[in-house]
């Protein structure tokens, strides 16, 4: 399956790991996005395989909610852009799509402690 943000970037799932590829006019925004595909990706493994911990558990369910999943379904390919942008601008912001989400607000007052907020990102 290859993901593609406006053909600035695209990623390719595999089952031993991924491939992100950048094209001509791609910036650091297109690699935090195609970032967010690998992101959930794993996250999906990580429940699916049982090694994920409750707090990631409740992560997951909540994004899923977010992204308007249906259980037991696959995302479209609307919500897993949804989600790459919205990890997109978490990485830029360091504020969570959902703000209700353990383990992104534990991430995100590390963040803020080590001046990562302060940096301009372009």
């Amino acid at each position: 399956m290859t993901l593609n943000q406006d053909k600035l970037g695209s990623t390719r799932i595999y089952d031993e790991g991924y491939l992100i590829s950048l094209f001509k006019g791609a910036n650091l925004y297109t690699l935090f996005h195609e970032t967010g595909h690998v992101f959930f990706g794993e996250m999906e493994r990580l429940i699916q395989s049982g090694a994920a911990d409750e707090a990631m558990a409740r992560d997951y369910e909540t994004l899923r909610n977010w992204l308007g999943a249906r259980s037991g379904e696959d995302l479209a390919t609307d919500q897993k852009e949804q989600f790459a942008h919205g990890f997109e601008t978490y990485l830029i912001s360091t504020i969570p799509p959902m703000l209700n989400l353990v383990q992104w607000q534990s991430q995100n007052l590390h963040l803020r402690r080590s001046g990562v907020e302060n940096e301009t990102v372009l």
